[in-house]
């Protein structure tokens, strides 16, 4: 995968400064509606796995965008409920041991133990639901977030990929985190910021379905 190359091509589309600007006036909306972004990465995730040499979005594919990062958000959401359900059963077992020493010893090995499942979950759930956007680009079936079994089967047939995808959206997310909070000072900043990073995750994905499909 090319770090490089992910942050880099919205600028060989002739039309980028227009798109970038749509874009970014997208993300206002963005930056408190979260399939908005997914929305985004979905799109050039396909277009890069389809191999279109400018997969940036423009005004007249906003619509597609939008309604499938609400498709994406909700298997998000989906993938969310069991930590959901975990952090509400945590939330009822404080309300009853938290009134003595030994009820909060009780709370602190619960969290603990329950905190520890939560990140194992989250990193399997991490990974399903990037094969997840895999499939579903390449077949637009929304059932393909729901195919646990053969989710779990290509996660580990190509857990080389997604372990060098995990890795780049890592250091794009920190270098995402830091540019943001400098632009944080200007109107516009953010939302430009979060185009880009949308844009440039998506972009990365692509380029690991690329490699998965390939092999």
């Amino acid at each position: 995968m090319d770090l490089m190359r992910a942050i880099s091509f919205p600028f060989d589309d002739r039309d980028w400064l227009s798109k970038t600007v749509v874009g970014a006036l997208v993300m206002v909306l963005g930056t408190v509606l979260p399939f908005i972004p997914l929305g985004y990465q979905l799109y050039v995730t396909r277009e890069v796995m389809r191999g279109h040499s400018h997969p940036l979005p423009g005004a007249s594919e906003l619509g597609i965008t939008l309604s499938e990062g609400l498709i994406a958000f909700v298997a998000s959401l989906i993938y969310a409920l069991p930590v959901l359900v975990l952090s509400c059963c945590l939330g009822v077992v404080s309300a009853i041991l938290g009134g003595s020493d030994m009820g909060s010893v009780m709370l602190l090995c619960l969290t603990l133990c329950l905190g520890t499942l939560a990140l194992v979950y989250g990193v399997l759930a991490g990974a399903f639901f990037l094969v997840g956007m895999i499939r579903y680009a390449q077949e637009g079936d929304f059932v393909v977030f729901l195919r646990f079994g053969e989710l779990w089967e290509q996660a580990r047939a190509h857990s080389d990929v997604l372990i060098e995808l995990g890795i780049y959206l890592l250091v794009l997310g920190v270098v995402g985190a830091v540019v943001t909070s400098l632009l944080s000072i200007t109107i516009i900043g953010v939302p430009v910021a979060l185009f880009f990073l949308s844009v440039a995750s998506g972009h990365l994905i692509g380029q690991a379905g690329h490699a998965m499909t390939r092999a």
